[in-house]
This record gives C-alpha cells, structure tokens and sequence, in this order.
C-alpha cells in the first residue's frame, strides 16, 4: 500500500513537467518572427516522449535521482526545436549555455535576442582561444584596438593589435604582413562613434561590412573564440544585414543592443606613448664624451660627487628655492638651460614664455636644495598646453602658438577655436599656428609629441632610389623616440622630401633624421647677432697665420659633428677655391677687403 502515495507524487510530478515543457517550448517559439514560423518545420517530437503513463511498478528502484525516460525524450525533443531556429543555437553556443541548462530551465530561455548584460563571452574548456594580440600575445579584447591606415584613413591591411603596442612597433610596416602603412589610428567605439567605427572596419572604404570584415572585428573586440563569433555573426546575420551582403549603418544599433554586454570598458588612458629613455645618463645609447662627468649621472639625479649637474639643453621649472618673481611666465612654465657657470654657481635659462626669447641666470650651487631652479622630464607640457591639445588635437608648439596670441588666457583660446575637431587637424592647419620656419643651421627643438610625431613619420613617402641597402626611406624608430623635446642644430636638409638632420646638443650628440613638422625653431639669442657682412661682401680671413681673400658664402655656418659648439658666423668661398669658416665676427678674424679687388682683374 505504501506505492500508491508514491505513485500519485510521481504523476503530479509529470504533469509539472509536461506544463514547464510546453511553456518552454512556447517560449522559445516567441523569439521567432512569423516569417521564420512559417519557414521552420514543424517538429514532431519522438514517440513515448510526452507519455506520462508509467506507473510506480514500473519505475525501476536503482533510478532514484536519475533522469526518467520521458525526462530524456523531453531533451531530445526540446534539442530538435532548439536546433532548429539558428539564430537561437548560435547564441546559446556563443553565451555557454548548455543544451541541458537551456532544457532543464535551469538558465533563463531567451525571450528575444538581445543578450543578458550579466553574460560575458567565455571559451568552453576544449574550444580555441579568443583571438591574441600578434605583439604581446594578450587577448585583443582587453585592450583598445589599433588598425593600419594609409595616409587617407584608410585600412591598408586586415589586422588588428593593440593600439599602445602597434604604436611601439618601429618603421611603417604592418608587423604581421609587411605591407607599407601611413599612420597608426585607433578603432572608434562602436557604442560612442558607430559610423567611424564601420569605416575602420571597413577593408573595402565601403560604407557597409562584409560577414567577414564583421567576424574579423568582432573576434578583436570580444573575448570568445573565433569559431563561436562566426556562429554568431553567420546565425544572426540575415537580421543583420537583410537587405544585401553589407552590414550598413542603421543596423548597427541592433548591433549594440545584442554584443552590448560583451563588450570590455577600454582603459582610461588611449593612444598615450610612454617615453622609451635608456636607464642611461643621457637616455639614449650614446652620450657626450666632452662632458663625461657632468653627464655621467641621469637627469636631476645626484652625482657621486654631491652635485646634481646641470646641462645645456635640460629642461627645467621653478624649484622652492625660487626668488626671480615672473621671470619664467608663471608657475608651472618651463625653459632650457642655454649656459652652466659652475664657478659662478648659476645657469643661463630660456624660458619658453619669456619676452622674446630673453634669458635669466638663476642660483645653482652645490646644495641641491638651495636651486631656483629643478629637472623635468624632456618631454613635460604644461597643463594648459595638454588641457588645449586635448580639446583641439594641434601639437604642443602649435598651441603655445594660439595661447600666445591671446595673452595665455586658456578660456579665450577655448571659447574662440575656428574648429574643434573630433579627430587630428591637417597638416594645414598645424602650418597655421607655426609661422617661424625652419632654415638650416638653426637651433632647434624636437616637438615632444609622440603620437603626433609618430603619425608624420608614417605620413613620409617611401624611398624610391631603388638601392638594395636602402632602408625604405625616414622611418619611425626608437631613437627617434628618445629625443623627442631635446634641442639640437640643423645640420643637413634632404631635397626631395624636406626632412632634416638634427644633431643634439648637451647629454649626447647623436644625429637623427625627422620630418620638418617635428622640428620647431626656437629663440637664441647667443646665435642670432646681427653679421657685419652680407653675403657676396668680399673679406679677407686669417686662415693659419696668413690672411687669404674670398667672398662671403653664409651668414651662418656649422657642420656635423661640432656638437655643442656655437654656430660660426660666415662660411667664406677662398679665392683658390676652398672653403673656410670664421668662428667669431672680430676684425681678427675676418675683415673687409680694402683697396682694389684684384681678383676682378
């Protein structure tokens, strides 16, 4: 008697399972539209699986806890319907849900396809990895991405890696195909920016993605397997993109709506290059061998001595010990030690927001503590700069430009922008706001602007010389790199694409190429003495003892390898033909001819 209890709990636990079955099954069914009703076929679900006639006796007593035999016909039969809407199956597959979870109600069934934001994308143990960044061999979606572009933006190649490792690779080639780029841009949020994001997902330039152009970004951007997105992005595709082969722009809010959880937040900083200094004194392989001591230490670090040394070309800023009032522009403004008077205990300074290039000695004596004056790093901006480059995106020099036109009043700047562009101004407009250009021989400084910088190497044209050793032509490097906001002279100029050869003055003296736009003029009033002669004057020079005619060639004369030497004053055209240089503009040196010009005779 005591099996027919047990017997009626078994059939009250049937019916309950036969309504959750077809609630499930109704369920499901309510994510199609009509037209896939109609087009699915209709599933017949296997003899015996909603036969809930079994009796108590028949239950056999080893099967306490496990699954009935209606119970497995139920799964079976719930897989067929599953399986045959592919738009459901591929997002169960791409969400980890397994087919017993999604049977048993166990895990939520999909009421529509916008996914659940607690889901997060996850390979299965056994499945491939999500897609690795081919530099760092981290997951690509863990941080932001970066494509390879041509000059025009547009893509130049497939692949994707992350932004701050693409921007450390050395050259303009892509790392993994070798094909020639013209910049490095970062992929636009598809949430923020969704129609910059499709025209860099674009390989084409067409305003629309192709289902591989779709699977190849989505692989970048979420973490799962590559065999999970193109299930996904093939069963949700005719929703997708129903009216052609192109994903086109209306349908990416669709899009968002069910990807929109698996997207990882990008880090806060994007698109910043950290300095790549050497742990050596001068930051570089190579340092100033007329200065061993004063450059054996690093930057504003102390020296076995007991001295922090001073070097022309550091950047400074007011210390604590500062007395000189305004002298530097304001608090938080940087300069350039020009001179270092060791026995004097002070430095010449130029300051950047000085009057007119004007200089100013300031206190340095052995005490460290005592200086008015402190290291920075070579490539430290004021804050107003960065505040002004973040809004408009000009680089450093040409926003001291801006705010120097409106008495370095930020707001007015802010307020009175002709533009503010979401991305990075043309080369025009960067033209604009820098009106020195720059000559040969001229003392200057590397723009300490690494993304920037980095782009007008990538924007060089390729060499077209066509000699087997030839490197390709001016390349992004990681010397380059190193001597961004270092002065130096202009030593060479190159014809046919307008960069030019910088050799550097103080901690090192390494000469390095760099496009025009990274080289800015500064004001040096050691070097900008007004020459007694012009050009064509004729003179006569001391050269060894004896006193030879010529015609003056330059106004200003230097050659590589001089380092921190000053800039002579005349290079002079021999009469025989050679030629020489004055180092000092005095009449014991050079002086004009007097009396008849025989050469004319």
């Amino acid at each position: 008697f005591w099996l027919k209890p047990f017997g009626k709990l078994f059939f009250a636990t049937c019916s309950l399972q036969a309504l959750v079955a077809s609630s499930i099954m109704g369920a499901a069914c309510n994510c199609m539209d009509a037209s896939a009703l109609e087009q699915t076929p209709k599933v017949e679900p296997p003899c015996g699986a909603m036969g809930w006639s079994l009796s108590a006796e028949e239950l056999p007593p080893d099967a306490v806890g496990s699954p009935s035999s209606a119970q497995l016909h139920l799964f079976s039969a719930q897989d067929n319907m599953i399986d045959s809407i592919p738009s459901v199956r591929a997002l169960a597959e791409c969400m980890e849900l397994s087919d017993a979870a999604l049977s048993s109600g166990a895990a939520p069934m999909w009421t529509s396809l916008q996914m659940a934001s607690s889901v997060i994308f996850r390979a299965s143990p056994g499945e491939g990895e999500p897609e690795l960044c081919p530099l760092c061999l981290d997951d690509l979606a863990a941080e932001p991405l970066g494509v390879c572009v041509d000059v025009n933006g547009h893509r130049t190649c497939q692949h994707y890696f992350h932004l701050g490792c693409l921007q450390r690779v050395e050259g303009c080639h892509c790392p993994k195909c070798r094909k020639r780029f013209g910049g490095r841009a970062a992929l636009p949020g598809i949430c923020e920016d969704p129609d910059a994001w499709l025209r860099a997902a674009s390989l084409t330039g067409e305003e629309g993605l192709t289902i591989r152009e779709m699977c190849a970004v989505l692989q970048a951007m979420l973490r799962a397997s590559p065999e999970r997105i193109e299930v996904l992005v093939t069963g949700s595709w005719p929703r997708w993109a129903p009216d052609g082969d192109l994903l086109l722009a209306p349908a990416l809010q669709l899009v968002v709506e069910e990807i929109g959880a698996a997207l990882l937040a990008p880090p806060a900083s994007v698109g910043v290059i950290e300095p790549a200094v050497l742990d050596t004194p001068s930051g570089c392989e190579h340092g100033n061998k007329g200065k061993a001591h004063a450059t054996s230490t690093a930057v504003g670090t102390l020296c076995v001595c007991g001295e922090v040394h001073a070097v022309v070309g550091d950047r400074v800023q007011r210390a604590r010990a500062w007395k000189s009032g305004d002298q530097d522009g304001g608090a938080g403004q940087l300069g350039t030690i020009v001179r270092c008077e060791r026995e004097a205990n002070r430095v010449l300074v130029r300051w950047d927001r000085g009057q007119n290039g004007a200089v100013h000695y300031h206190d340095w004596p052995r005490e460290p503590e005592a200086h008015e004056v402190e290291h920075v790093p070579f490539g430290r901006v004021p804050e107003d700069l960065r505040e002004l480059q973040a809004r408009t995106r000009l680089s450093s020099v040409a926003s001291e430009q801006l705010l120097s036109d409106l008495n370095f009043d930020l707001r007015a700047a802010v307020s009175c922008l002709p533009f503010l562009l979401p991305g990075r101004p043309s080369v025009s407009e960067e033209v604009a706001f820098r009106r020195r250009p720059v000559k040969l021989f001229d003392r200057v400084r590397v723009v300490p602007d690494p993304v920037l910088v980095q782009s007008w190497f990538d924007a060089m044209p390729p060499c077209q010389c066509g000699r087997p050793n030839c490197g390709g032509g001016l390349q992004w490097g990681i010397n380059a790199e190193r001597h961004l906001g270092r002065e130096g002279h202009v030593v060479c100029e190159d014809p046919r694409d307008g960069c030019l050869r910088v050799e550097m003055v103080g901690r090192c003296n390494c000469l390095l190429w760099y496009p025009r736009l990274a080289i800015e003029p500064v004001n040096d009033r050691s070097e900008e003495v007004q020459p007694r002669f012009s050009v064509g004057s004729r003179v006569t020079c001391k050269v060894r003892g004896a006193w030879l005619t010529g015609t003056v060639d330059s106004t200003r004369w230097r050659q590589a390898g001089w380092g921190d030497r000053r800039t002579a004053p005349y290079s002079v055209r021999l009469d025989d033909g050679r030629l020489a240089f004055a180092p000092v503009d005095t009449d014991l040196v050079i002086r004009l001819l007097a009396g008849p010009d025989l050469s004319t005779l």
